[in-house]
């Protein structure tokens, strides 16, 4: 996450599109994502 927020240029820690942010005070689920070439390398979907 650190490098998230670096490459991001921020100086608090906050929310990280496609990664739960623990850190990040509002502290939400990510959302699905719509990456088409991400989600075709899935193989198995556990608790599902």
């Amino acid at each position: 996450m650190e490098y998230e927020w670096y490459q991001m240029n921020v100086k608090e820690p906050c929310k990280v599109n496609g990664k739960y942010t623990f850190e990040a005070s509002d502290r939400k689920w990510v959302e699905e994502s719509n990456n088409e070439g991400y989600l075709k390398q899935i193989i198995v979907r556990a608790g599902c």
